[in-house]
């Protein structure tokens, strides 16, 4: 059997590198966008291998040599490298948010590759506008049929059900995603030539469901960007008069408003979400998440605390009337500057407005003109200013779609169509072929030996805590118990996998702890298995407070008292504003009869932050009535 010329291998090998990288971003945008670990534990993998045949086209079958400026995202990836392994203030949660940053470098290398070929660059775009399709329609069954319908068999938030996230679960993600396609489907429709004529509408139509999935999702933020941006790129319209710009640009402005207003009086939805925003007087929770986010980063300005480390830290500046516990700040740059510090935004951000800048120059200077030259940068300008008021980047879907079409963008010019480069001419070919293959073995081993575990195991704390927080109140002990005692398997199967996470330590814990539940006899040999736990998750951060309250808990559970004490007096002092801390150190001073008034204090400590705390009501009732 004879092997076909390497120039035919490579190009097969590059088809699938472009089929590869559209079926895996349409794969994690299937699953909720790739929020939840256990889809992510197949995609990044394959994201991975991608890029391994991507190194070994650049290197070892028919070598084109690296793209220019190929390095611009090693700085941040060297960085992120160090928190995950030594700098980071919680360890667990920032080896998995430096996976996903990996993930998106991966995907701007695969899309400066596939750049140099017009079938590749063609898969990608009808591949990507294909998913569009699909996903509107999600959405239309979702506004039409079923709101409460989502993928993998969930369902939807009740604060989402008036409206529609496709894939996503989060309608403002799924604005976002198809924010960053719509500029492109518009550039590809406007482009005839580079459209077959039977095709010519395919475009178009991409174009019109992005603007119906955006409608549909009522998104803010990203219909806001959308109408700055496309403001902005009709007064830079400079094959038009500027008087005629001027009046489109007036014209625009008095739809828009006709239209917002047509909108308030029509629709029920629109209107609730104008009122709230006038009620409060703009944003409500957003502006104490950018406080909390500026105070955590002047702790440690320059290095940051760690990927991930938002929603760990929070509670030690968390205001009084926010009670809500989020992960993200919902503003990308603070959140990258408080995770890796002054050093991170400018090899992260500085990084890609370096390379934003030198593509603009680059196609100043006579450099060929496509579609995706004239309408990425309108993309990726209409998702920065998305993400001023969002955490969009740390969902992989829309994170490993900027990076690819980033990619294609940076790479696309001159060097499309490129075979043979002479970037390794003075490296001899046995060398350069060494290198290209030890290059992907480590990263094909990198991904299946190593970072697949570490997704399987969030995947079995996730749904372990997930059995846990739907426990129904009033439950029944001995069912309280049984959903404990299933909860553990799982995270005994998390801990196992990855014996670094924090997170699934602490929530072993409290997996034990439940299961002592009116059930004294076992208490102190629960206890002291749940200690174990929480040590192995304070060994990851003393700085999460529920750390130290999972610790206390176990210690109570052994009549360890005074020692618990301390435990929970250290989880108030980390979180002086946080109801359930409160109500954990009332219930453990509720212990001993003498302290019975210090923890009725303290209840009502807790019930001040959070009138509607149903617990602190009753332990607090229980407390006045007892003698």
């Amino acid at each position: 059997m004879v092997s076909p010329p390497s120039s035919n291998l490579a190009v097969r090998i590059d088809q699938l590198i472009a089929v590869l990288a559209v079926g895996n971003l349409g794969w994690m945008t299937w699953h909720l966008g790739g929020f939840l670990p256990g889809p992510m534990a197949s995609a990044f993998p394959v994201m991975m291998s991608t890029l391994a045949l991507v190194g070994l086209r650049w290197l070892v079958i028919d070598p084109t040599g690296l793209p220019e400026r190929w390095w611009l995202p090693v700085p941040m990836l060297v960085w992120v490298g160090l928190h995950m392994s030594v700098l980071a203030e919680v360890p667990g949660r920032a080896m998995l948010h430096g996976l996903h940053l990996f993930g998106g470098v991966a995907a701007f290398w695969i899309g400066l590759h596939l750049a140099r070929s017009t079938g590749t660059r063609r898969i990608l775009n009808v591949g990507v506008g294909g998913l569009v399709l699909v996903f509107v329609a999600m959405a239309l069954y979702q506004r039409i049929v079923d709101p409460t319908w989502l993928p993998m068999g969930r369902d939807q938030s009740i604060y989402y059900l008036k409206k529609s996230s496709g894939p996503f679960g989060n309608p403002n993600n799924f604005a976002a995603w198809l924010a960053v396609v719509l500029p492109l489907a518009i550039g590809w429709g406007a482009r005839r030539k580079y459209m077959d004529g039977q095709w010519r509408w395919f475009p178009w139509a991409v174009a019109l469901a992005a603007i119906l999935g955006i409608g549909l999702s009522l998104s803010r933020g990203i219909g806001l960007a959308l109408f700055v941006g496309g403001l902005v790129w009709l007064l830079t319209r400079h094959t038009l008069p500027l008087a005629r710009r001027c009046f489109l640009a007036i014209g625009i402005l008095g739809l828009s408003t006709l239209g917002v207003w047509s909108a308030y009086h029509i629709s029920p939805e629109v209107r609730q979400r104008v009122d709230t925003f006038v009620a409060h007087g703009g944003e409500r929770t957003r502006p104490h998440m950018w406080h909390i986010a500026t105070k955590l980063w002047q702790e440690e300005p320059w290095i940051g605390k760690g990927g991930g480390s938002f929603g760990a830290l929070l509670e030690k500046h968390r205001p009084e009337g926010l009670w809500e516990t989020p992960e993200h700040a919902h503003n990308d740059y603070l959140d990258t500057l408080l995770e890796y510090g002054v050093i991170g935004m400018v090899f992260g951000f500085g990084g890609a407005l370096g390379g934003f800048v030198w593509g603009v120059r680059r196609r100043m200077g006579g450099a060929k003109q496509t579609p995706e030259a004239r309408a990425i940068p309108w993309s990726l300008a209409i998702f920065g200013a998305g993400i001023l008021i969002d955490f969009h980047l740390q969902s992989p879907a829309i994170l490993t779609l900027v990076g690819l079409l980033s990619g294609v963008w940076l790479s696309g010019g001159p060097s499309l169509e490129v075979r043979g480069s002479q970037f390794f001419t003075f490296i001899k070919p046995p060398v350069r072929i060494g290198f290209g293959v030890v290059l992907a073995g480590f990263l094909i081993t990198f991904s299946w030996i190593w970072a697949k575990p570490v997704y399987a195991s969030a995947d079995h704390r996730y749904w372990a805590r997930e059995l846990i927080d739907d426990i129904p109140k009033g439950a029944e002990p001995s069912d309280l118990r049984g959903h404990a005692a299933q909860a553990e398997l799982g995270l005994q199967k998390a801990v196992a996998l990855n014996p670094a996470d924090d997170r699934a330590w602490a929530d072993l814990s409290y997996a034990i702890s439940l299961q002592g539940f009116k059930s004294p006899l076992k208490n102190r040999e629960l206890g002291e298995r749940a200690e174990v736990a929480a040590r192995r998750a304070l060994a990851g951060s003393e700085e999460v407070a529920e750390y130290w309250i999972r610790l206390g808990v176990s210690l109570d559970l052994q009549g360890r008292w005074g020692e618990a004490g301390l435990a929970f007096g250290r989880a108030v002092g980390l979180a002086p504003r946080q109801p359930v801390v409160w109500y954990y150190q009332g219930f453990h001073l509720s212990l001993k009869p003498m302290m019975h008034e210090m923890a009725k204090a303290t209840l009502a400590t807790c019930l001040r932050l959070d009138p509607w705390y149903h617990e602190a009501k009753l332990l607090k009732a229980s407390l006045e009535w007892s003698p």
